[in-house]
């Protein structure tokens, strides 16, 4: 018996389906432990804080007794996601929020529950205290890199450096950091977000892949376009001054 008990329990990897006896609606999901999924639904029905709101009031309404898990197939793991779309594909299932393998979904009512839970934490000072201190060791410590100097050293050296550090290796697609920079482009920083960007970075020592992306940065054309408003700069200040003064031309 203990044996028997024992294979039950070991994890099975593969699609399974809860199935409500009374109708036959049913929802499908994959999992590398089937089981502990399965115990991770009924935690989360029995709370009455489900994620698809039509899975919660069926389970409200017929009971627990009336769902059933059944294992419809074992497959391997980087197998999960095809065989899964598959019987998506094929049963289209009443109580999936989502009928694409691998999407997370919420609904209107969780979006709103989760939105105004993040307002509220930003609003607690010591938690605004907390995420400054942690973003201030980061860009210390260059776990924190700037854009620019990912895209002129490689994105996939700094991927492996925060693989060694056990972050997250992914970083943003080159399309999506068009979009952002299109959304932002023209935008302008207050005075007040300048002097406090200022602030926080004073005694921050740069990362060495920081440093080489800034240098690499600055191509031959960037400095000369530097230099020319540079000169158009002074020789404004110069003329505004009446052109007495070399060295307002200068700069000096």
């Amino acid at each position: 018996m203990a044996k028997e008990r024992k294979n039950i329990l070991e994890p099975k990897i593969g699609i399974y389906s809860i199935r409500n006896i009374m109708n036959n609606h049913q929802y499908i999901g994959s999992s590398k432990n089937i089981h502990n999924r399965w115990q991770g639904h009924l935690y989360n029905l029995r709370k009455g804080n489900y994620g698809s709101s039509h899975f919660q009031l069926a389970f409200n309404k017929y009971g627990e007794q009336t769902f059933e898990l059944q294992i419809l197939e074992e497959c391997l793991l980087e197998d999960l996601l095809i065989r899964e779309q598959w019987y998506f594909d094929t049963y289209n299932p009443e109580y999936n929020s989502s009928t694409i393998a691998g999407a997370i979904t919420f609904t209107t009512e969780v979006r709103k529950a989760i939105s105004q839970a993040q307002i509220e934490l930003c609003q607690n000072p010591k938690e605004r205290k907390r995420r400054s201190e942690r973003l201030k060791q980061q860009w210390a410590s260059g776990i924190m890199v700037h854009t620019t100097a990912l895209a002129q050293v490689g994105v996939e050296r700094a991927r492996q450096e925060r693989i060694a550090l056990g972050l997250n290796p992914s970083f943003l697609t080159t399309e999506q950091y068009k979009i952002i920079g299109d959304k932002n482009k023209g935008r302008k920083n207050t005075p007040e977000s300048c002097a406090q960007m200022s602030e926080s970075h004073k005694g921050v020592p740069w990362s060495e892949i920081q440093r080489e992306g800034q240098i690499k940065a600055w191509t031959p054309e960037r400095r000369q376009a530097a230099s020319d408003r540079a000169k158009l700069h002074g020789l404004g200040r110069r003329i505004k001054a009446g052109g007495k003064s070399k060295e307002r031309y200068q700069g000096t």
